[in-house]
């Protein structure tokens, strides 16, 4: 894919010169509660910084023109952060793999991957993907370039960086 990016709450400013990240920072819901530089994670917190990410992913493909992701690999867990509140997602609804979905379906989609509800890569073969990672990492990946939309998370607060999904299978042309 020959744009990519790596789309984080956390500040490259922060990053150490072989480019681990060196705050403590809270890096899923199953930390609720607990203290972070001082202040205690909370539920408004996480939430706010969840609808980033979906606003995130929303806005790259928004950006796309496409209709439809393709849900590859799809697994809904049955234990795990699962198990946590759901704050308003139904955590019933579920998904098949190599399901079709639209924008409206994204959110729901990208909610429960950052819960560690389910797992899944989304993608449009050969013009967009989206994978998340542990602790927080989305990438996005596009066939062009999407301005707006860097711009757009830009102004969020969170941050994207240049960087390469790990997450890519490799493919081998025969």
């Amino acid at each position: 894919m020959k744009h990519q990016w790596r789309v984080t709450k956390y500040n490259p400013a922060e990053r150490n010169s072989e480019g681990h990240y060196m705050k403590d920072e809270w890096v899923g819901i199953f930390e609720l509660n607990e203290t972070f530089d001082g202040k205690t994670f909370t539920v408004d917190d996480y939430l706010e910084v969840e609808q980033k990410y979906v606003d995130a992913a929303v806005g790259f493909f928004r950006e796309t023109n496409e209709k439809y992701l393709t849900l590859r690999n799809w697994q809904k867990y049955e234990s795990g952060s699962a198990s946590v509140k759901p704050y308003g997602l139904d955590i019933s609804t579920d998904f098949t793999d190599n399901q079709s979905i639209s924008i409206n379906s994204l959110p729901v989609v990208i909610r429960m991957m950052l819960r560690d509800i389910a797992h899944c890569e989304i993608e449009i073969k050969n013009i967009f993907f989206i994978h998340i990672g542990w602790d927080f990492y989305m990438y996005i990946g596009s066939a062009f370039n999407l301005p707006a939309a860097i711009d757009d998370v830009n102004r969020s607060g969170l941050f994207v960086e240049e960087c390469t999904s790990p997450h890519l299978e490799t493919e081998i042309e025969i």
